[in-house]
């Protein structure tokens, strides 16, 4: 991991993503906001998977178009299973036992790349898949 990104930093590329993700597809507000995901897929392959997990913890509790809510799940969630989910798992689980939301949106998560045992214990605490 490179360094530590700032909540600052965190928030704003929030911000940004939600402002994308909530915008009419092909809008000027979604293009205008697309650094945030170019942000978002530097974080999962430059291994700085403590500002993705940052990041999702900013976004999944705000104001989410379903659209939004899908992206979250097959995007950076996912990604953050799929490459970093031995280090995330015991989080992911706390936080889907005690917050809905939080495990509806782990419903939309694939397995993808994710190691088989992280994987099984993702079908075991999600309430439904979607």
């Amino acid at each position: 991991m490179a360094g530590a990104i700032s909540d600052k930093r965190i928030d704003a590329v929030a911000t940004a993503w939600l402002a994308a993700w909530n915008a009419e597809p092909g809008s000027d507000v979604m293009e205008r906001n697309q650094w945030a995901n170019h942000q978002i897929s530097n974080w999962t392959w430059e291994d700085e998977h403590e500002a993705l997990w940052k990041f999702i913890l900013s976004v999944y509790g705000r104001d989410l178009s379903n659209r939004a809510i899908g992206e979250l799940a097959a995007g950076p969630l996912e990604n953050l299973l799929s490459r970093f989910g031995v280090d995330y798992i015991v989080r992911v689980e706390l936080l889907a036992r005690r917050d809905p939301r939080f495990n509806f949106i782990l419903g939309g998560v694939w397995q993808h790349n994710t190691d088989t045992d992280i994987w099984n214990r993702i079908l075991k605490i999600r309430n439904k898949s979607w």
